[in-house]
């Protein structure tokens, strides 16, 4: 029994410090998508204004998805900043739904 205390209280201190870790849903990511990223890129993830970048391109999707979440926070180009419009399950399931596209 002791052994088992131990080793709770060894797990519980571990998770105090692990970095969350969110699992995207590409269901919830494709409402979000339509609400906020099909004018732009389509409904296809091609793009549908000059410029914008189509999720269909092995160049733009091999990105982590630190670094896409990132760019969905901070805009980029023609793309306005979602940071305070989304939060962070929000992007991580938008960035899952769009790597189906692909």
């Amino acid at each position: 029994m002791k052994a088992l205390f131990i080793s709770l209280q060894f797990y519980l201190f571990i998770s105090m410090f692990a970095a969350p870790v969110f699992a995207g849903d590409p269901f919830a990511g494709s409402n979000i998508y339509v609400l906020h990223c099909v004018s732009c890129h389509g409904g296809d993830g091609r793009g549908e204004i000059a410029g914008t970048p189509s999720f269909r391109e092995g160049r733009l999707m091999s990105r982590s998805t630190s670094e896409l979440m990132n760019t969905v926070k901070s805009g980029r180009n023609l793309m306005p900043a979602f940071r305070g419009v989304l939060d962070e399950q929000q992007i991580d399931d938008v960035i899952t739904y769009i790597r189906t596209f692909n």
